[in-house]
């Protein structure tokens, strides 16, 4: 199961890559075939197996030698190495028809998540057409688990509603200068995905990962105090690492800190 996840993961994140590329140059996903950005050259096979391809190549396109960005490698290992997360440390037990569904329905959001990461990083923006689907997966998660246990719905949408009042808040305190509309967006899939209490958990990692790599660059003048940074990556950090620990790290807090209350 592993390997297969691995494999299946590095075959998603070749199409995130390109996902992400038709995407912004608002092309379709669904017609065409891959093709070099530099000499507009169509891809064979050969020239599309994940991270082999790019090793074998050296980096460089097979009929024009322009240069192929580290970015198709690394997303396409990122997001074989998600997968095989997702499966290792997943909070819930794959017993059944909707444990199974619900699992399914992660591994798609995952794949939503990793290309709101790169467009984010690329081009400071968490496109509707990335955020409301990974909306919409939570809320058939949602679904999916109120099969299994109905009770347990409330607490996803008081985490849907946490999360959105939070960043609404936020945004329309700072009129748009602290986040963008992208993020507040992407709040209730977070929410959804989360559910109360590991949405404070999502959001503290989201948050907490933002310190650690802003402040030392700041402080190390790679950033100047007014230049954008995009908080996307971290909220996805944060959406991934508070679904699979936020419930481990909740009741180690409360035995270290609240003697197991």
């Amino acid at each position: 199961m592993i390997i297969s996840l691995g494999l299946l993961g590095l075959i998603f994140g070749s199409f995130i890559n390109a996902l992400v590329w038709r995407t912004k140059t608002k092309k379709s996903i669904m017609h065409g075939r891959s093709m070099c950005v530099h000499c507009h050259h169509e891809l064979s096979w050969a020239d599309l197996i994940p991270v082999l391809s790019w090793l074998f190549l050296r980096g460089r396109c097979r009929y024009c030698h322009g240069p192929i960005s580290i970015q198709y490698p690394l997303v396409e290992l990122a997001t074989g190495g998600l997968f095989i997360l997702s499966y290792l440390a997943w909070p819930r037990e794959l017993v059944g028809p909707y444990e199974a569904v619900y699992f399914g329905l992660w591994l798609i959001a995952s794949i939503l998540l990793v290309a709101m990461a790169v467009y984010d990083l690329k081009w400071m923006q968490l496109p509707d057409k990335f955020n409301w689907p990974f909306v919409l997966s939570g809320l058939m998660g949602v679904a999916v688990l109120s099969q299994i246990d109905i009770s347990s719905v409330a607490d996803y949408l008081i985490g849907l509603a946490a999360a959105w009042a939070f960043f609404a808040g936020l945004y329309f305190m700072s009129k748009g200068r602290w986040l963008g509309g992208g993020d507040v967006k992407f709040a209730l899939g977070l929410g959804l995905w989360l559910g109360w209490p590991k949405v404070v958990v999502g959001l503290m990692l989201a948050f907490y990962s933002a310190s650690a790599v802003i402040l030392p660059l700041l402080l190390l003048g790679v950033l100047s105090r007014r230049q954008p940074v995009p908080f996307g990556p971290f909220l996805i950090i944060g959406t991934i690492f508070g679904l699979l620990y936020g419930q481990m790290l909740i009741d180690w807090y409360q035995q270290t800190f609240l003697f197991g209350f």
